[in-house]
């Protein structure tokens, strides 16, 4: 059963006729017939009656009506609701915000996408990047602000680059110049933020 042969079979209920549901659909009479045809030995049962020159519904096919109905009805909102996806126009959107990063800034970012589309609400889950990326992969989450590429599998999008300080005792042999490496940092003791990007050294 199809959503074409439901299609077929509510034009020839309203129509009266398979030949005015065919015109109607813009379609052969015989292609209704058949698909009307298939649909009754699927089902088991005769949907229309044809002794009297025209297409009437029988008992079966007045039940069987009523659920077409509803099941059409729940196809044009599934449709309408991917549609207003598609255009941003409604939905709920969640995102997530690995806590290294600056949270007023991406706050920042979701309330102008917020504004310029105010069908859609928006859930936020901010924690470390290696439970937000994890919600990321098990599909709990739109997207996510991450400060490392989780893998294989995303379309990254990279927004800004961020600024690291190394801040050192005036003793320091660094502490005279005006920026270090990461070769600079080798075998060094670091306090590091606990949700550091582990795709970065050391």
């Amino acid at each position: 059963m199809g959503i074409r042969q439901l299609e077929y079979f509510l034009a020839v209920k309203n129509a009266g006729s398979f030949t005015r549901a065919a015109e109607h659909l813009y379609v052969s009479q015989p292609a209704v017939t058949s698909a009307i045809r298939s649909l009754e030995s699927e089902l088991g049962i005769t949907l229309f009656d044809r002794s009297q020159g025209k297409a009437s519904l029988t008992a079966e096919g007045r039940i069987f009506s009523a659920h077409v109905e509803e099941i059409m009805k729940g196809v044009v909102t599934t449709i309408r609701d991917m549609d207003a996806m598609k255009s941003l126009s409604s939905g709920t959107l969640a995102i997530g915000i690995s806590s290294f990063l600056s949270l007023p800034s991406v706050l920042s970012l979701i309330a102008r996408f917020l504004s310029d589309h105010p069908g859609i609400e928006c859930r936020v889950q901010e924690g470390p990047a290696e439970a937000v990326a994890a919600l990321l992969e098990k599909g709990e989450l739109d997207g996510a602000f991450l400060p490392e590429d989780p893998g294989a599998g995303y379309d990254i999008h990279p927004l800004a680059e961020v600024p690291l300080a190394l801040i050192l005792p005036k003793s320091h042999p660094l502490a005279e110049k005006k920026s270090a490496s990461w070769d600079d940092l080798e075998g060094m003791a670091l306090f590091l933020p606990e949700d550091f990007g582990k795709g970065m050294r050391p």
